[in-house]
């Protein structure tokens, strides 16, 4: 992360807890950068096959991108 302007993570799981809590809790006390969680919200999620909840809540790979360049 020492080179990134950013770091981003994506799961298929709730903001807190996962991979994206862990790897903001490395990199705040490592080398205090942007972390961005790309995950489903802390909430009952919408219904649908796997590709139709990931395009709602941008974890597509269109959302994903999005998301970056906003970053960016």
């Amino acid at each position: 992360a020492e080179g990134a302007k950013a770091v981003v993570t994506v799961e298929e799981h709730a903001p807190y807890g996962g991979l994206g809590s862990m790897v903001s809790q490395v990199v705040g006390s490592e080398c205090p950068k942007k972390v961005v969680n790309l995950s489903l919200p802390d909430a009952p999620v919408i219904t649908g096959t796997s590709k139709e909840v990931f395009r709602h809540y941008g974890l597509d790979a269109e959302g994903i991108v999005k998301t970056i360049k906003g970053i960016l």
